[in-house]
């Protein structure tokens, strides 16, 4: 098999892919007209290169993208402090298919180390509901 062969049917899963605001392009000259248009343009590369992306960012712009490619978007959560989510949220929207990770969790950022105590009862819920957990290992 030579190396320069393509594997365009072989899946591909992309753990860390952002659903994110339009604002974070400003000035770029190569940045898509809308952000609508940011989301088509990479559902149109996920389906080319046949991927499934875990997606984080905020809730209502993950939930979009999830609706419009459901097959292509595995629906995660971003947060950097516990409180920023609660219990009963995580139950209810990965009850109703809108989170099946959570992650990408961005503690330490805020100086809150993987093993800190306020993030035991989100593991615990986790742990119930088996939901995968991905932290970003990154500053």
């Amino acid at each position: 098999m030579s190396n320069t062969q393509t594997y365009e049917h072989l899946p591909i899963i992309d753990m860390h892919l952002h659903a994110v605001g339009f604002e974070l392009f400003p000035g770029a000259t190569d940045a898509p007209d809308t952000p609508e248009q940011y989301m088509w343009d990479t559902i149109d590369l996920l389906e080319r290169l046949n991927i499934r992306a875990v997606t984080s960012g905020p809730k209502d712009l993950v939930r979009q993208w999830h609706q419009v490619a459901p097959d292509r978007i595995i629906p995660g959560i971003m947060f950097s402090r516990p409180d920023e989510i609660t219990l009963g949220w995580i139950e209810e929207a990965f009850g109703k298919g809108d989170l099946a990770v959570l992650g990408e969790i961005t503690t330490q950022l805020e100086g809150i180390p993987p093993d800190d105590p306020s993030l035991e009862p989100i593991f615990s819920l986790a742990e119930r509901l088996d939901i995968p957990v991905g932290f970003h290992v990154g500053l």
